[in-house]
């Protein structure tokens, strides 16, 4: 009996500092960058700042989906980075247009994050899994993204420059990112596992 408390103890501390880091980092990135760099006039950062921001944001959602137990602790890492990024219009793209997608990009968050944590979470040794997993999981984020953004286009809810620039933003870019976050979450998964099995 004392070991199942201390061995929950332990987890719920593992949870808390996990969810502090995490939640942490996706802060910073989400809030703080845009407030800290608001002055900056260079064009190429910009454009590009979503190749910056956005691998870092899905390393994050996907390193929750596999280390955290409680479903609501994930659920909260992906609600929120679009509602900083819709309401400080972090990606250039006016808040108005942004609310429309959120709920889509809501989606392909959950895609992502529950495809690691359906089919990897037992076996976080496994690279091959992780690769399919990962092929999988941006597969469906982008294919959701995507899909959703053609369809509220064709409804005539985007005006031409904004569709033009939400074009590449909600396909390729997002493509990128999340197979750039994969590969980022994988090298903290790898890491994390190293230091428990020497602890």
């Amino acid at each position: 009996m004392n070991d199942v408390l201390v061995d929950r103890k332990a987890w719920i501390k593992t949870e808390i500092i996990t969810v502090a880091v995490v939640t942490g980092l996706l802060l910073v990135l989400c809030l703080g960058l845009p407030v800290f760099t608001q002055n900056v006039t260079s064009t190429w950062y910009r454009n590009y700042n979503q190749y910056l921001i956005g691998p870092l944001v899905n390393a994050a959602l996907i390193y929750s989906g596999l280390r955290f137990k409680k479903v609501y602790n994930v659920i909260g890492v992906i609600l929120m980075p679009s509602i900083c990024v819709a309401v400080l219009g972090l990606i250039g793209i006016n808040a108005i247009f942004m609310i429309y997608m959120i709920p889509f990009i809501w989606l392909g968050n959950m895609a992502i994050v529950f495809s690691f944590r359906l089919m990897f979470r037992k076996n976080k040794n496994k690279t091959v899994r992780y690769v399919i997993t990962a092929i999988l999981g941006v597969g469906l984020k982008v294919s959701i993204i995507f899909c959703a953004f053609l369809v509220l286009r064709s409804f005539g809810v985007f005006p031409g420059p904004v569709a033009e620039r939400l074009y590449t933003m909600m396909g390729v870019v997002q493509f990128i990112t999340a197979t750039c976050g994969a590969v980022i979450a994988f090298g903290a998964v790898r890491l994390h596992r190293t230091k428990l099995l020497h602890s």
